[in-house]
C-alpha cells in the first residue's frame, strides 16, 4: 500500500492505492438445506484485491465543512476455487412470477436432501466488495456558546455487489449456457440519502436532534440466499425519521 497525505488549515486530502494477494482466504457464506439454515465456512485458494481510495474535507467559508471520499476497487477469487454454491432448476418452477425467468426456478441439488452442490467460481466478483462507492456529507455550524445549531446531510452511492453468497446460477435444468456462470445473487447498485438538525444548549450539556434516514426510501438488499425452495432477502430499513434528546456531561 502507498499513499500521500495532508492537511491545512481548511483542506485535508489523502489518497492511497493498496494491493493484496491473499492464499486460503477465508469465506463464510448463509446456506440452507432442507429445513436447516447454516453458515458454511469454506477456503478460498487463491483472491486479489487492488484499488484506488481518495478523501477531500475542505471549509470554504467558516463553519462550512464538505466531505467527499470515494473508492475504486477490484476484487477477485483466484483459479481454482471450487465452492459449495446453490443454483437453480426449473424442476419443478416455483410459484412467484418475475420478469427474469431464473427467478422464478426452485434451487438446484443434483444429490437428493439438499440444495448446494459445487461450481467453480474463479475470477468472481467477491462479496461485499463493489466496483466503485462513495459518499459526500456537508455540514454548517450556527454556534452560540458551547452549542448552537448544527445541519448535516450526507450521500452515499454504490455500484452492484454480491451481498454475502457468491454463488451462480449453476448448471441445473432449464439454465440458459449463457447464464450458467452468471452470479445469482446481486444487488443493484443505489444512493442513500440522509440528513439531521441538531440543537445544543450553549452550555454544551443538553442537545435536541431530529433526523431522517434514506430519505428516498430506497429498497435494497441486506443479506440474500437460496432456501429450500427459493430466493429468500432480508432487504433494508426503508424511510425512517424521529428525534433525540440527549444529555452530555
Amino acid at each position: 500500500e502507498v499513499g500521500f497525505k495532508t492537511a491545512q488549515s481548511t483542506l485535508r486530502f489523502d489518497l492511497a492505492g493498496f494491493y493484496y494477494k491473499y492464499n486460503n482466504l477465508q469465506i463464510t457464506a448463509p446456506k440452507r438445506d432442507a429445513n436447516l439454515a447454516f453458515f458454511d465456512l469454506t477456503n478460498a485458494p487463491k483472491a486479489k484485491i487492488y484499488g484506488v481510495e481518495a478523501n477531500l474535507t475542505v471549509e470554504p467559508i467558516e463553519n462550512l465543512s464538505v466531505s467527499v471520499s470515494g473508492t475504486w476497487l477490484h476484487a477477485r477469487y483466484g483459479d481454482g476455487f471450487i465452492f459449495g454454491g446453490t443454483g437453480v432448476s426449473n424442476q419443478p418452477l416455483g410459484l412467484n412470477t418475475n420478469a427474469d425467468p431464473l427467478k422464478t426456478y426452485t434451487n438446484y441439488s443434483p444429490t437428493i436432501g439438499g440444495v448446494t452442490y459445487t461450481q467453480d467460481i474463479s475470477g468472481k466478483m467477491m462479496t461485499r466488495a463493489p466496483a466503485f462507492s462513495g459518499n459526500a456529507s456537508i455540514t454548517y455550524r450556527l454556534p452560540q456558546g458551547d452549542g448552537g445549531w448544527e445541519l448535516g446531510a450526507n450521500a452515499r452511492f454504490t455500484t452492484r455487489y454480491i451481498p454475502n453468497n457468491p454463488s451462480v446460477w449453476g448448471n441445473g435444468p432449464g439454465v440458459p449456457a449463457e447464464r450458467q456462470n452468471e452470479q445469482r445473487f446481486v444487488q443493484n447498485g443505489y444512493a442513500l440519502i440522509n440528513a439531521t438538525i441538531t440543537w445544543t444548549h450553549p452550555d454544551g450539556h443538553y442537545y435536541a436532534r431530529i433526523w431522517g434516514n434514506n430519505l428516498t426510501d430506497k429498497q435494497y438488499i441486506l443479506n440474500t440466499n437460496g432456501g429450500t425452495y427459493g430466493t429468500y432477502v432480508a432487504l433494508s430499513d426503508p424511510l425512517t425519521f424521529g428525534g433525540t434528546l440527549g444529555f452530555k456531561l
